[in-house]
């Protein structure tokens, strides 16, 4: 509810500017005799100091009018704007210096000029309340209702401020005392917020409406409750405010009163007829926010005027939980006092807030007058759950005397133990195990207190909870004990105190992971050395037959491999896909790790299950350093996976652009040791087939320039331009070209690069490959040409340049390809293998402009297919209305034969009404009906 007027900028930075010269200094201090000095010498009276501000800014703004004056007659500009846009009549206006104002206006000063936030000399001087500087820039024609940025005149400025004799001066020549800003807020609001009375009697004596609503739908009474202006909340309500008023939240006036404990307002909103039980939009009425902050005597008016105490809000909380939540001691003996129920709960009673929040006082009182210490919250979870999470003590050791159940559990089987183990507040858990918690209570994940207190590293509660019996070695439902916890969150000094009170290093969750598995994973090198010097198997196996190491390795943790290693772990042990550690470092590039493993022995060009040697996996994910590292220790750059790819095909196929830069450097170095360039994988398919299909132009140029065949043929007999062609890679099908590529050779489906490029419809590729020779009639082992498959796809910009085949553009609607083929002299009656011109198929799918433009040309409307079918009769078996109408307005011919109107109408059954006017049209033109077959 705030309200932040943009204040007209402060002038303290005229003191700490930069950049000024003794002009500057002299105009400030008004020394009349200096300046002359000054600028008979020649010094410039525009000069601008760091914040574009001149010498008249600093004279108008200490109210020098002599000084003025000089610098004027001397040439200075009257308008020029500082670095906020401000002229020296804004610095003259803010001040209040009227006579330098006079001087300014008269010597041609904009009395409307505008700062950077739109704000004029009227609007500082409304805002300092300057009276008479108003009345001289009005005279000289001021606009009254000017806008600053957020949409405010001087009259809100004036409001704001409480400057009554501007705000009357502004009124009796012209504002508009109903202007609203960008919030929709009026100068009433501001008046009234501030609570400056004065100002709020002449606004609303000139006819300012009480009522108004800002953008949040708040009356100017909204704003006086809010802050407590009892004078002014008087004189709104007097003049018809009304005290009930909604805004978009649904809070009234009173609410906003009580939320602020404005007794007084409160007071006179309610004499006045405010609804003391008015609901918010989260059903909160005045009661529920004077509890909440804990005001008293807010409370007890509201409820000796009828407020409601046990209903319950949004959140099903009634006062009582808000105060309790709060704190607010004598707000609840208020409240209790009055009736409101200690027991009444849906999301948990008010002794379960007080708890919470540690109010032992509340919790006594609530007690006292009957709580109920082990009511039950949505999630089953008592105030002592509450309590002994938030380690409140006192709080604790008040409900357990009063009965509260030690062990009671909640939805999870949580118990108050189980909380305060994970919180970590010894007091607590000393004072629960003293008074019976159970240390070995599962929660439905069973886990016991101690797997808490372990995994969040509370050494001094495990110390407690062992010494209490607490078992080391229990297991969760994933057989995890709390030393696997403590070992995965690197505390230290909890493995400790669980392996010397007999916890077991080598002990197996269900995926038979130790917790020397869990500590190296995430490189808890300390650990590690606990848990080995403390017997933990460094070669331990988990189900997947992955050691410590493998975990290490791939997450790149060089000090835990390097302990490992020490301890004797073995550095080519297999997983069950055979990968060993080397694999998982490489996979993730660990460079460092990589090193480590290979001058300890790991094996370079062994192969997983997949056959993926470390290389492979290198090469594919773009590991350059990893990569280097492999070959100098002797990886085997042709090594094949069980694909047939060598590290060079996946290289080529990623083409990763920042990564291959560095990878052609590697390559180029690499081709001296035996890299085979033209290497062939299972399908034939070489690094250059790879590359050109990935549009990888880099990588191709690097491929060629090394040798690579760009002829080479895959097993369906494609080469790499067949593969460039397809993508619409013209770059790359430049390269190949200029290489060597040839244009016309056919692949296993007699297709060229031209029918692949036509297929996809790449424009630029056709264009590449006819001009380098490319047939255009080459024929696949369907006879088709590469123009069947552009007519097909519809693609007009390929077909601009040839005649296509038209029953394809025809069958698929496009119209625009069939007005290219007929202008080219396509035949429209051309019959394929069915004897079927393309008026038939157009007929078939029922593209009515299709057919038109293939008629307008001189196709047989009455031609027959092999089945001895018309156009019109495909149309009417596909129930193509239009189409069917179409042909018949142009005199196609109904047989006899077909058309047996007499047993069933052209469309559908008879009953079917939709169809029954077009039948009948349709058998008034039956006159010309052809008999006997045909």
């Amino acid at each position: 509810m705030q309200i932040n007027p943009i204040e007209p900028s402060r002038s303290a930075s005229l003191h700490y500017a930069f950049n000024r010269t003794p002009l500057h200094y002299a105009a400030e201090q008004g020394k009349l005799a200096i300046c002359k000095q000054l600028i008979s010498n020649g010094t410039n009276v525009n000069a601008l100091d760091y914040c574009n501000v001149t010498p008249l800014h600093y004279a108008a703004y200490r109210g020098k009018l002599a000084v003025c004056n000089q610098l004027i007659s001397n040439g200075a500009n009257i308008n020029n704007l500082d670095n906020l846009e401000r002229t020296p009549l804004h610095y003259a206006a803010e001040q209040g210096k009227s006579a330098v104002c006079k001087q300014l206006i008269s010597n041609g000063a904009k009395v409307n000029a505008l700062d950077y936030c739109n704000v004029t000399p009227l609007h500082y001087a409304a805002y300092r309340g300057k009276l008479s500087v108003c009345e001289q820039l009005i005279s000289n024609g001021a606009n009254i209702n000017n806008l600053d940025n957020l949409e405010r005149t001087p009259l809100h400025y004036a409001a704001e401020q409480g400057k009554s004799a501007v705000c009357k001066q502004l009124i009796s020549n012209g504002a508009k005392v109903n202007a609203v800003d960008y919030c929709n807020v009026t100068p009433l609001h501001f008046a009234a917020y501030r609570g400056k009375l004065s100002v709020c009697e002449q606004l609303i004596s000139k006819g300012a409406n009480v009522n108004n609503l800002d953008n949040l739908e708040r009356t100017p009474l909204h704003y006086a409750a809010y802050q407590g202006k009892s004078a002014v909340s008087k004189q709104l309500i007097s003049n018809g405010a009304k005290v009930n008023a909604l805004d978009y939240c649904n809070v009234t006036p009173l609410h906003y009163a009580a939320y602020r404990g404005k007794l007084a307002v409160c007071n006179q909103l309610i004499s006045n007829g405010a609804n003391v039980n008015t609901l918010d939009n989260i059903n909160k009425t005045p009661l529920n926010y004077a509890a909440r902050i804990g005001s008293v005597d807010v409370c007890k008016l509201l409820i000796s005027n009828g407020a409601k105490i046990n209903t319950f809000d949004k959140f099903d909380l009634t006062r009582l939980h808000y105060a309790a939540d709060q704190g607010k001691l004598s707000v609840c003996e208020q409240l209790i006092s009055n009736g409101a129920n200690v027991n009444t709960y849906e999301n948990g009673t008010p002794l379960h807030y007080a708890a919470y929040r540690g109010k032992l006082a509340v919790c006594k009182q609530l007690i006292s007058n009957g709580a109920n210490v082990n009511n039950l919250d949505n999630l089953e979870r008592t105030p002592l759950h509450y309590a002994a999470e938030q380690g409140k003590s006192a709080v604790c050791k008040q409900l357990i005397s009063n009965g509260a159940k030690v062990n009671a559990i909640d939805y999870c089987n949580v118990t108050p133990l189980h909380y305060a183990a994970y919180r970590g507040p010894l007091a607590v858990c000393k004072q629960l195990i003293s008074n019976g918690a159970n240390v070995n209570n599962l929660d439905n994940l069973e886990r016991t207190p101690l797997h808490y207190a372990a995994e969040q590293g509370k050494s001094a509660v495990c110390k407690q909870l062992i010494s209490n019996g607490a078992k080391v070695n229990a297991l969760d439902y994933c057989n995890v004990t709390p030393l696997h916890y403590a070992a995965y969150r690197g505390e230290l000094a909890v493995c400790k105190q669980l392996i010397s009170n007999g916890a077991n290093v080598n002990n197996l969750d269900n995926l038979e992971r130790t917790p020397l598995h869990y500590a190296a994973e995430q490189g808890k090198s300390a650990v590690c050395k606990q848990l080995i010097s403390n017997g933990a198997k460094v070669n331990a196996l988990d189900y997947c037959n992955v050691t410590p190491l493998h975990y290490a390795a791939y997450r790149g943790k060089l000090a835990v491999c390097n302990q490992l290693i020490s301890n004797g772990a073995n550095v080519n042990t297999l997983d069950n896909i055979n990968r060993t550690p080397l694999n998982y470092a490489a996979r993730t590039g660990s460079v460092d790790v990589c090193k480590l493993l290979i001058s300890n022995g790991a094996k370079i060009n062994a192969f997983v299950e997949f056959d993926w040697p470390r290389l492979h996996f290198s090469a594919d994910q773009g590991k350059l350093a990893i990569c280097e590292q492999l070959i100098s220790n002797g990886a085997n750059v042709n090594s094949l996976d069980y694909l047939g790819r060598t590290p060079l095909h996946y290289a080529a196929k990623q083409g990763n652009l920042a990564v291959c830069r560095q990878l052609f450097k590697w390559c180029q170095r690499s081709f001296s040791n035996g890299v085979n360039v033209n290497a062939l994988d299972y399908c034939n398919v070489t690094p250059l087939h790879y590359a050109a299909y990935r549009g990888k132009l880099a990588v191709c140029n690097q491929l060629i320039s090394n040798g690579a065949n760009v002829n080479t043929l895959d097993n369906i007999n494609k080469t790499p331009l067949k593969y460039a062609a397809r993508i619409g890679s013209v770059d790359v099908c430049k390269l190949l070209i200029s290489n060597g590529a040839k244009i016309n050779a056919f692949d296993e489906f007699d297709w060229t690069r031209s029918h692949y490029a036509a297929d996809q419809g790449k424009l630029a590729v056709c264009e590449q490959l006819i001009s380098n020779g490319a047939n255009v009639n080459s024929l696949d082992y369907l006879g088709r040409t590469p123009l069947h498959y552009v007519a097909k796809q519809g693609d007009l910009a390929v077909c601009n340049f040839h005649r296509t085949p038209l029953h394809y553009a025809s069958e698929q609607g496009k119209l625009a390809v069939c007005k290219e083929l007929i202008s080219n002299d396509a035949n429209v009656n051309t019959l394929d293998n069915a004897n079927e011109t393309p008026l038939h198929y157009a007929a078939r799918i029922g593209s009515v402009d299709v057919c038109k433009i293939l008629i307008s040309n001189g196709a047989n409307i009455n031609a027959f297919n092999y089945y001895n079918r018309t156009p019109l009769m495909l149309a009417t078996s596909e129930k193509h209305v239009a189409v069917t109408e179409y042909f018949v307005e142009n005199n196609a011919v109904l047989l006899k034969e077909f058309y047996d109107f007499g047993s069933q109408p052209l469309f559908g059954h008879k009953t079917e009404k939709r169809y029954a006017s077009f039948n009948a049209n349709l058998v008034s033109k039956t006159a010309d009906i052809r008999s006997g077959t045909n």
